[in-house]
């Protein structure tokens, strides 16, 4: 797949994402819980380096944070003089007691990528339903062997030459827990394939002359561990030190492991 402009779908802060379902802690890994950190920029930056900090506040003294930690990150940051309490919402409930509570009833949104039925089965079913118009591409297996599926939306997509057109790529959920990036990028593509089914003149035109990706999951293996085990992972799966599971020193943060000036 060739293309001459990337745009990747927005993530959403983590405090979004994560009052959206159940958090599970698989055997030997460590809970992930969200916290709020406050204390001088110095200090917080050096005791959090890797972690990704939502919701940024400057305050009098430094600043103020969120952050998804486990016990030791939580304790090193404390070491430093950092103050961190858990985050809780109005009820008291913390992100993971919130999150579990709010997936008792079922998810009506949100589906698993293995799941009968699942984001893995409706890609095939988008483009075996419309090959005037998609063509699915496996890029490549996960560390488990999921497949990376991208899909091209274009007229005549399946006899058009990749990159013949001027092309963009959606792509969405690196970041494993990042459910509504993915939602929303799904949600795209029916926009397109729906309108051109039902003859929008607008859409018809544009995918005549142009070329659209979509690659729904970047990190299918972290997205399905998020639905099986825990709910805060973000990474993907790569078992670092080939231990046979999954623990906190584990996985790759896709979006921090491009090659340099890739594409």
């Amino acid at each position: 797949m060739r293309s001459r402009m990337g745009a990747s779908v927005g993530w959403t802060a983590i405090a979004t994402v994560v009052l959206m379902a159940f958090c599970g802690v698989a055997q030997g890994s460590e809970r992930l819980e969200m916290y709020t950190l406050d204390g001088r920029d110095a200090d917080i930056a050096k005791a959090t380096r890797g972690v990704e900090l939502a919701g940024e506040r400057r305050t009098a003294t430094g600043i103020t944070a969120d952050a998804v930690l486990t016990a030791d990150q939580r304790a090193k940051l404390e070491a430093s003089g950092v103050k961190v309490t858990l985050k809780r919402n109005k009820k008291g409930q913390t992100v993971t007691e919130q999150a579990r509570a709010m997936a008792v009833g079922g998810y009506n949104v949100y589906r698993s990528w293995d799941e009968p039925g699942g984001i893995r089965d409706e890609l095939h079913d988008i483009a075996a339903q419309n090959s005037q118009i998609v063509k699915l591409e496996v890029l490549g297996r996960t560390h488990q062997g999921r497949e990376l599926i991208a899909l091209k939306v274009t007229q005549s997509a399946g006899s058009q030459r990749d990159g013949s057109r001027p092309a963009v790529l959606y792509s969405s959920n690196q970041h494993a827990r990042e459910w509504i990036s993915l939602e929303v990028n799904r949600r795209l593509l029916h926009y397109f394939v729906d309108g051109w089914r039902a003859n929008d003149s607008q859409i018809r035109n544009l995918l005549k002359t142009t070329e659209l990706w979509f690659v729904i999951s970047a990190n299918p293996d972290g997205y399905q561990y998020t639905f099986d085990h825990e709910r805060l992972w973000r990474k993907n799966l790569r078992d670092n030190n080939g231990d046979g599971q999954i623990t906190a020193v584990d996985g790759v943060d896709p979006n921090r492991n491009f090659a340099e000036h890739w594409g």
